[in-house]
């Protein structure tokens, strides 16, 4: 019998908005949202010590959380700033 208490979400294939997403884990922003909602509160901080391109760090930036996170990869940074970030924002926005 399969579970019935299995989460589905569609992984995105181009990344967040409409532009190439250039990393090999992009999270399906409502994933998070779920996992952050039940493990914290508003003002509270949430820690993702292997960020990538910060999907954590930008969901809960619009949860109202406050959020950290660390990545070997430097070249994220820009990424968070330009693409994940407003993307999250826009996804908030309209759910």
């Amino acid at each position: 019998k399969a579970p019935s208490n299995v989460w589905a979400f569609i992984t995105p294939m181009r990344g967040w908005g409409n532009t190439v997403q250039n990393h090999l884990c992009p999270f399906p922003f409502p994933l998070v949202e779920k996992i952050i909602s039940i493990s914290s509160k508003e003002g509270q901080i949430v820690f993702d010590p292997f960020a990538g391109s910060g999907t954590v760090l930008a969901i809960a930036n619009v949860m109202k959380r406050q959020s950290y996170g660390i990545d070997i990869n430097s070249e994220y940074k820009d990424l968070y700033k330009e693409k994940v970030l407003p993307g999250a924002v826009k996804y908030w926005n309209i759910k």
